[in-house]
């Protein structure tokens, strides 16, 4: 049963005029009001501004051809609430090719006053699980135009291939308050294209957040894959953790894969933190390489509770130069438990130059809790620093040193001021390492190592 004929809505007045005075055309609002989609769904007129399928309804499908069909900016809205199960005899969505705005805050029953995406999930769901194959996205933006493109509040389930897929230059798409779950690759996916805004942003003037964190859990390969993916902004999401912090679904590979520069995951100043929480991943939590990223205040294996969020692998595993995890400010710090190692800097085929790991809490005092490896492992590069880090309870040694020239200073290593927390194995070890500076004349740059369980020879409160 079809629901209402199309309503179509155009922009302001005021913006029509600009848009008329600098030569582009008028932005349209689409309004979907059926969830069928099926051989009848498509548009029967693509550019005609009218969206309209066979049944003279408009369907998502129509909608997004209708808006590729267009010259200028596109908005589709929502006045039916539910689930669009994609049907396999006429295959995934069209790819997206100009600038668009898919808001599901729009849809009727949607909590638009809630600050999260735990407080306002998806009120409209699009299924993938009715087609075949292993090359359908559930919304795809490719090319140029689509640069700035929207997605607000949309449940992405079940697709043969990743979520969302950002290819071909699509650069600067901002993802908001999705729930990304179930897809046999990434939930989102984005290769060869930057400056993605993926959770909440920042408001400068404002000082406040603007936006949801998206959930993304329980894909097939990474929660969010960014290859080649520079300058992107990664604020308050949920990978692999449910938003009410009761259990953490996962994803089968890392939580969250960044191959690329300049990338910045989580969010802090003196009032506000907005940091992700990953966790109950197989593989990594965070896995990045490339140079002069940064990590900030993100929550990686625990939860605010603290609650047993564990990945399976490392908390975060970082090659590349000039990266950063964690600032001297307080609400800088990671807290990093229940994984495998807590930071793993370098590796067997990529080392790490110049990073900085400073003012992190690897493990946690409240509940005894550290991680199942070592705390801080810095397997190859040089020149890194590991500064004012508390380092406490991990199964391994507290900090493993395997470069040359590093510096390690200002640690509590295996103790909480008079409480003892110590780690299985060495405070500080240094394993072929040259020229590195372990602690200071002066009390800021003293380490603070006692309670572990291997000082080993020389016998110099914990170290090695």
């Amino acid at each position: 049963m079809r629901s209402e004929p199309v309503k179509i809505r155009s922009t302001s007045f005021g913006l029509v005029i600009f848009l008329f005075l600098t030569g582009s055309v008028e932005a349209s609002t689409f309004t979907v009001n059926s969830l069928a989609d099926d051989a009848s769904a498509a548009d029967v007129m693509p550019g005609d501004g009218l969206c309209a399928d066979s049944f003279n309804s408009c369907t998502l499908r129509a909608a997004i051809m209708e808006a590729n069909a267009l010259a200028g900016d596109d908005f589709i809205e929502f006045s039916v609430t539910g689930t669009i199960d994609l049907d396999s005899a006429v295959g995934p969505l069209p790819s997206i090719t100009d600038y668009l705005v898919i808001d599901g805050t729009t849809a009727p029953g949607f909590n638009v006053s809630g600050t999260d995406i735990d407080e306002a999930p998806p009120v409209l769901i699009i299924d993938g699980q009715n087609l075949g194959g292993s090359t359908a996205d559930g919304l795809r933006f490719s090319g140029a135009a689509t640069s700035f493109s929207e997605i607000q509040s949309i449940a992405i389930r079940n697709f043969p291939d990743n979520g969302i897929e950002s290819i071909n230059a699509a650069d600067s798409l901002i993802i908001q308050g999705c729930d990304l779950n179930g897809n046999s690759d990434s939930g989102i996916f984005a290769l060869n294209t930057d400056f993605h805004v993926i959770g909440r942003t920042y408001g400068i003037f404002t000082s406040e957040f603007i936006g949801r964190g998206n959930l993304i859990a329980n894909n097939e390969n990474a929660g969010i894959l960014l290859s080649s993916s520079n300058s992107n902004t990664l604020f308050g999401n949920f990978i692999g953790v449910l938003a009410d912090e009761t259990a953490a679904p996962g994803n089968d590979g890392n939580g969250l894969t960044i191959i690329g520069d300049d990338n910045v995951i989580g969010f802090f100043d003196e009032d506000e933190i907005g940091g992700n929480l990953i966790g109950g991943n197989q593989g990594h939590g965070l896995r990045i390489a490339g140079d002069d990223n940064t990590i900030y205040a993100n929550r990686i294996g625990t939860g605010l509770r603290p609650a047993f969020f564990g990945n399976a692998q490392d908390g975060i595993l970082i090659t590349g130069s000039n990266n950063r995890i964690g600032a001297a400010a307080a609400n800088s710090s990671n807290f990093i438990a229940n994984n495998g190692r807590g930071i793993a800097v370098g590796s067997d085929f990529s080392s790490g130059f110049a990073t900085v790991i400073e003012n992190n809490r690897i493990g946690i005092s409240t509940v005894a809790l550290g991680n199942t490896s070592h705390g801080i492992h810095v397997e190859s590069g040089d020149q890194l620093s590991v500064i004012n880090n508390l380092v406490i309870n991990n199964g391994g040694h507290g900090i493993w040193i395997e470069a040359d020239d590093a510096i390690v200073r200002g640690n509590s290593i295996g103790v909480v001021g008079t409480q003892r927390q110590g780690n299985a194995l060495n405070g500080v070890f240094l394993d072929g390492s040259s020229g590195s500076i372990i602690g200071g004349d002066d009390p800021l740059h003293s380490n603070i190592i006692g309670d572990n369980g291997a000082p080993g020879p020389p016998a110099t409160g914990g170290m090695r």
